[in-house]
């Protein structure tokens, strides 16, 4: 049977110059268009792109817009492959994003998180 991953809570500066892996990133959208956006988590900008979202989907996205997105990174393009891209509303999230990046950091490094895994 084959390992199931979750996607890894990051900062998009830990995904620059790795292969390709699930990730889970927050940041604020800084461009975008009807195929892809440009977001930055103040560590890193990355491009984000989905074949499983509408062209509707993208345009509700606007620049500003703090969002969540899960997928796939694919470093030889510099690009990250998104699953799910979910605009956030709570003024505390990018706060509260950072402090999960931080337990979740600390908790891999324990080992003693089974879903944090690497792939």
């Amino acid at each position: 049977q084959p390992k199931a991953y979750a996607a890894r809570k990051c900062f998009v500066s830990e995904l620059l110059g790795t292969k390709r892996k699930l990730a889970w990133i927050q940041g604020i959208v800084v461009s975008y268009s009807d195929e892809e956006l440009e977001l930055d988590d103040g560590t890193g900008v990355v491009r984000v792109a989905s074949s499983k979202l509408t062209k509707d989907h993208f345009r509700r996205i606007k620049k500003g817009d703090y969002v969540n997105v899960t997928g796939a990174w694919r470093g030889r393009i510099s690009k990250f492959q998104s699953h799910s891209i979910k605009a956030l509303s709570n003024p505390n999230a990018e706060a509260l994003w950072l402090c999960e990046i931080l337990d979740c950091h600390f908790y891999h490094k324990l080992g003693c998180h089974p879903l944090l895994k690497e792939q």
